[in-house]
């Protein structure tokens, strides 16, 4: 017995000494790795021409740091320690694809050629240089492609000490949000944190205003309802068009079509005069008997047939006359024609060597033949049968002309012509402003914004449902704020949108209500002269 406790003390004494120094001597440090940045370099986005980046590179970053007994940490050198794999998975937290790696002798690692908009993981492996056994593991990144973004992702700005860029006060959401981001030098957040309903909603929110803005209001609206192009105006500017209508309309009609339309009250005037004094009765509204509205309506056919219905065609040849295509003998045709109805010593009066005096709404005026002559005939003013009033006044002239010997009916049938052709020239100009776009976008826009917001929070709350029971309040609170923030942009821009498209419909609905009215007031300054 007293030999083995000899053997003991002589034999494992020794040893336990030696182990002790060894464990002291030759222990492998205790390291810890830990992924400090992850950056997306500005110059490998590949933007299309919507701004918006195709594809980036990452250039990933890591310390390694190194614990004493004491569990006190310090930063070394990474170089020539050990060996590192950088482990990259795409919408995949578990690493389950261990293939997919790049090495590293030193603290960085570039990934090139990866998607915009997806999530990648990133986990880096250290190994022994001499056997490359596992040393030590970091924990787990990611980022966002597209945008710098992750949890252990800083701006390049705290590498390279350039300006770091700050984010938007009010968000960009838009496709080209990354050429903002250029030019601003600022960060665009709510959209890239958007789930991919809510990218859906702020895309469509985005092409609503890019189709409303840049298309309908400029091209389709403000063009087709420029007053400019439904009346025939002369010498008004297209900014002033959209100012004082009431004042425009009385100051730049067309003299042309002042002399045609005054005329033909002339006619009827005239016409209704001449009928009433070979009756031998003053009063048109009461004649004495039927016998004597029989007599009325046979003088009437007769007269209009031979008076009325020739003048009448001769304004309707000088309101769709075309100077442009006539040559001199047309021009002078015309000329003749007019003054033989409405020239000195002529059936329907002298309104061409005597000024005629206008009456509107601003107060009275005179045209004169020499106004009318020049816009009449000469080349530069050009045809007049494109504008939409000009052809409601033509409808009326040729009713008149082929219903105008029926003294007791012509008044509504001539009403009827015009209102027929306005209502037909307002269905075309709605169909072709297209301010029926302008509402259905503006009342599409909240409802898409709404969805968008109803999906991010559902989104908010399957993440809130799937994290750690030792998740604290305040995380879950931040958490839930967060995501109730980023969902609600949706609803804001789709109102922003609704709001805007609705004012603009309705400015030019009120235009076309204007055209209405004065299309209205043109047929019943007519009629109530029949």
């Amino acid at each position: 017995m007293r030999n083995t406790r000899t053997n003991l003390k002589k034999y494992f004494l020794p040893l336990f000494i030696c182990s002790m120094i060894g464990q002291v001597v030759f222990a492998q440090p205790q390291y810890k790795l830990h992924i400090s940045n992850i950056i997306i370099p500005e110059d490998t986005r590949n933007p299309n021409w919507l701004g918006r980046p195709t594809q980036n590179d990452f250039i990933v970053r890591w310390e390694l740091y190194e614990a004493d007994e004491a569990g006190n940490v310090k930063r070394v050198d990474s170089s020539g320690l050990l060996n590192y794999r950088l482990y990259w998975s795409k919408d995949d937290d578990q690493f389950l694809h261990q293939e997919n790696y790049v090495s590293s002798d030193a603290d960085t690692a570039v990934l090139s050629g990866q998607e915009v908009d997806k999530r990648y993981y990133f986990r880096v492996d250290g190994y022994d240089i001499d056997n490359d056994a596992l040393v030590v593991q970091s924990d787990i990144a990611w980022a966002t492609g597209g945008k710098p973004g992750g949890i252990y992702a800083a701006p390049e700005s705290a590498i390279s000490g350039e300006k770091e860029k700050k984010s938007f006060p009010f968000p960009l959401f838009f496709p080209v949000a990354e050429f903002f981001s250029e030019v601003f030098n600022r960060q665009n957040e709510v959209y890239y944190k958007s789930g991919p309903f809510g990218k859906i909603a702020f895309t469509l929110l985005w092409y609503i205003w890019i189709f409303s803005l840049v298309y309908i209001i400029p091209f389709r609206s403000a063009k087709q309802l420029y007053i400019g192009r439904i009346f025939p105006f002369k010498g008004l500017r297209f900014f002033k068009s959209y100012f004082g209508r009431d004042q425009n309309h009385d100051k730049y009609t067309a003299p042309r079509f002042r002399f045609v339309l005054e005329a033909w009250k002339r006619v009827i005037d005239k016409t209704s005069e001449a009928v009433l004094e070979r009756n031998g009765d003053a009063n048109k509204e009461n004649p004495c008997d039927d016998e004597g509205i029989e007599s009325i309506d046979k003088k009437f056919y007769d007269y209009f047939k031979i008076n009325g219905a020739p003048a009448l065609k001769v304004l309707k040849a000088a309101l769709l006359f075309n100077p442009k295509n006539s040559d001199q003998e047309d021009k002078g045709e015309l000329k003749r024609n007019i003054k033989k109805y409405f020239g000195e010593g002529a059936v329907f009066g002298d309104i061409i060597t005597k000024p005629l005096k206008i009456t509107t709404r601003d107060g009275e005026f005179q045209l004169t033949w020499p106004e009318v002559s020049h816009d009449l005939f000469d080349s530069s003013a050009g045809p007049m049968v494109e504008y939409p009033t000009v052809q409601i006044l033509a409808a009326g002239l040729q009713n008149h002309i082929t219903n105008g010997s029926h003294w007791q009916h012509v008044s509504e049938e001539v009403d009827r012509a015009i209102e027929n052709r306005a209502n037909s020239e307002i269905e075309l100009l709605k169909e072709k402003s297209g301010i029926e776009w302008l509402w259905n976008l503006g009342a599409l826009s909240p409802l898409i914004g709404l969805f968008g917001t109803v999906t991010g929070i559902t989104r908010v709350f399957g993440e809130i449902r799937g994290m750690e029971k030792t998740t604290t309040q305040l995380e879950l609170v931040e958490k839930l704020s967060s995501g109730i923030f980023e969902a609600l942009w949706t609803t804001i821009y789709g109102l922003m949108a609704g709001i805007v498209l609705m004012m603009i419909f309705y400015y030019f609905k009120n235009i076309l209500d204007w055209i209405a009215n004065k299309w209205q007031d043109l047929a019943v300054s007519i009629t109530e002269k029949l």
